[in-house]
């Protein structure tokens, strides 16, 4: 599944679009391709290379958005790390915590959540860090923005030809 990259006028990410969106874009002339894939589609009667970044001739204005809080970004914002030994884990044995315990009041909020390997996860049980003696690295905290693709589209892994415009 082939995304594109679209920069605007200031060559700030602006979202990520299909490959075929971003063909027709290139075919009509609409856009600037700053950087092709290695990847081509081929027509009846042509063959087209299929852009990975392109540069949009107008400003865009990006409105700010709020993350949704999901278990997938939740584990992109710690690093799929269990954030109270640290260690990385498999998906399936990573838990998502409650700092304060949701039958002590805590509530599901980016805030109040982090995420823990199961065994952790046990050993804290219906505590507060501080009462566990498991203290966190750092202060769970919405965050502002979660590694590109994440303008709309989120993933895990950049391509690479996305990387220079990213930085």
């Amino acid at each position: 599944m082939l995304r594109c990259l679209v920069l605007d006028r200031a060559f700030q990410p602006v979202t990520a679009i299909d490959w075929r969106r971003a063909v027709v874009l290139d075919v009509t002339d609409r856009v600037r391709v700053l950087e092709y894939y290695d990847d081509v589609v081929h027509t009846a009667h042509a063959t087209f290379p299929i852009p990975a970044v392109l540069l949009t001739p107008q400003w865009l204005r990006r409105h700010p958005t709020r993350i949704p809080l999901t278990r997938g970004n939740l584990l992109m914002r710690d690093d799929h790390r269990c954030q109270y030994c640290g260690q990385q884990a498999p998906l399936r044995q990573l838990t998502v915590d409650h700092v304060m315990p949701r039958s002590r009041g805590g509530t599901t909020a980016w805030s109040n959540v982090v995420v823990a390997c199961g065994p952790c996860n046990r050993r804290k049980g219906n505590r507060t860090p501080g009462e566990a003696g498991m203290p966190l690295p750092r202060a769970p905290a919405v965050p502002r923005a979660l590694p590109m693709g994440r303008h709309g589209l989120w993933m895990a892994e950049p391509p690479e030809l996305w990387q220079p415009y990213l930085a």
